[in-house]
């Protein structure tokens, strides 16, 4: 609960729109995909997170993997198969620009 507090006070100092405010949602998004409760809003997060992600930046795939794994959680709650669509498409996007000697390379390729 502490993480996710000072994740969101962190969001708070950046403006909708401001060129940082990608990082602070990747991290609270983060910290809310192990609260089943916050699921819904870690989610919408993440998806905000990789619209202000920058195409080229280093970090975009990780951005991707955390997009994919909170679609994941979400399709085992709600049985949704487009979650589980859009969560392989997401992987198969973050496997094209994880490093190719990275650890979590295998994993998004399974």
């Amino acid at each position: 609960e502490e993480a996710i507090r000072l994740a969101r006070e962190s969001l708070s100092l950046y403006p909708t729109g401001h060129s940082q405010r990608w990082g602070s949602l990747y991290i609270l998004s983060n910290a809310l995909r192990f609260q089943p409760d916050h699921l819904d809003e870690a989610l919408q997060l993440s998806r905000e997170c990789l619209s202000l992600t920058p195409p080229n930046h280093l970090d975009r795939w990780e951005v991707l993997m955390t997009l994919a794994s909170i679609l994941l959680s979400h399709y085992e709650r709600s049985g949704s198969a487009e979650d589980l669509e859009e969560a392989t498409s997401v992987c198969e996007q973050a496997s094209t620009l994880c490093p190719p000697n990275h650890i979590y390379r295998p994993k998004l390729l399974a």
